[in-house]
């Protein structure tokens, strides 16, 4: 499946309903829509939300906004009242932040990413969007398609800048015990091709 992405369109009137319509009409089926840690959606997100779904397009909501110094349970917490308060107007699919194995996902300061300390992330906020809604789907973050090599590892489970999709993946599927039990129910990848062949 995929999803097109956008930023909050406030630039109409309608909240963007005329260009979800268009959307919908052209084939699109799903939109991914980000909702940021700590204040969530705010207004226009929110109103965004309600017209994605009016023009009969299913909402992917991205709980998003981490930063290393936050905490997983902290995170987590925001999860289930996204999910509180989107689960009743139909939207029951999460991806849980966006591009984490890109320098800025988890630590800002120091452009860190760490695959185990997401996995860690990743099943407290699927526990708690599965206890808030049973029939979410969770995905995990999409992977941004970066180029050249793996960042250098810095200790304690970091690495400095990037790591490519298949090392990041390896690495959370190595600190869950070979697997995705428990972290997801699908794997998210984002394929830009950048200035390459697709």
């Amino acid at each position: 499946e995929s999803y097109a992405s956008v930023v909050t369109l406030t630039g109409s009137g309608d909240n963007g309903l005329a260009q979800y319509q268009t959307m919908k009409a052209a084939g699109f089926w799903g939109i991914r829509i980000d909702a940021a840690y700590p204040s969530g959606p705010g207004v226009n997100v929110d109103a965004s939300i309600k017209a994605a779904l009016t023009a009969g397009l299913d909402v992917m909501l991205i709980l998003d906004g981490y930063q290393v110094t936050v905490g997983p349970s902290a995170f987590a917490a925001f999860c289930t009242s996204m999910v509180n308060l989107y689960s009743p107007l139909g939207v029951h699919k999460y991806e849980i932040l966006n591009e984490p194995n890109a320098s800025g996902a988890w630590d800002k300061t120091n452009h860190y990413v760490n695959p185990a300390g997401y996995t860690t992330l990743a099943a407290a906020v699927y526990s708690a969007v599965k206890a808030a809604d049973p029939n979410s789907f969770v995905i995990l973050g999409a992977s941004a398609v970066v180029s050249g090599a793996d960042g250098v590892s810095e200790g304690s489970g970091n690495y400095l800048n990037n790591l490519l999709p298949a090392t990041w993946l390896g690495l959370i599927y190595q600190a869950n015990g070979g697997n995705t039990n428990g972290l997801c129910d699908a794997i998210g990848a984002h394929p830009y091709p950048g200035n390459g062949a697709p």
